[in-house]
């Protein structure tokens, strides 16, 4: 199952207050306190930026693959498409295994998941179109232009 975070608190400072704020602490100019008062910013705020517990990297977790080794995977889903081989979910969760693999990443035996899938997509959208998978006779029927029949083909024009 896919786990989509909500934020339970929402910033009541600007991240440019916090850095003024930090900035002027940093200086020996005020002490917390009174940089807290001055840029209205919470003083656990400024406890937690200043001891690098949170604030000074990007939310969320890391991810397997870096945003090199992403764009790699990316290009050579790019150029399976490009050579007219469309590539499904599971296509794209198999070859990221295969390549996690190869480069000695600590993955699941089973590979990576609709979580790991989902955030890829999310990074990549607009770059990459994945294709629904559907059975050759329905995509035939669908782009030929004659019709299928019992006793053989016949023309729809």
């Amino acid at each position: 199952m896919v786990r989509n975070y909500v934020r339970k608190r929402v910033q009541t400072s600007s991240n440019a207050d916090i850095g003024e704020a930090i900035k002027s602490i940093k200086h020996d100019k005020m002490t917390i306190n009174e940089a807290s008062v001055k840029y209205n910013v919470l003083i656990s705020t400024l406890y937690n930026r200043l001891s690098g517990h949170n604030g000074s990297s990007a939310r969320g977790g890391t991810t397997i693959l870096s945003k090199e080794e992403e764009s790699h995977l990316v290009y050579v889903i790019k150029t399976m498409r490009d050579y007219d081989h469309p590539v499904s979910n599971s296509n794209v969760c198999t070859m990221a295994w295969w390549y996690m693999t190869e480069l000695k990443k600590d993955i699941p035996d089973n590979g990576p998941g609709k979580d790991w899938f989902y955030g890829f997509m999310r990074r990549w959208s607009p770059e990459l179109k994945i294709m629904k998978s559907m059975k050759l006779e329905k995509h035939a029927m669908m782009h030929c232009p004659f019709k299928f029949s019992i006793v053989g083909l016949t023309s729809c024009i």
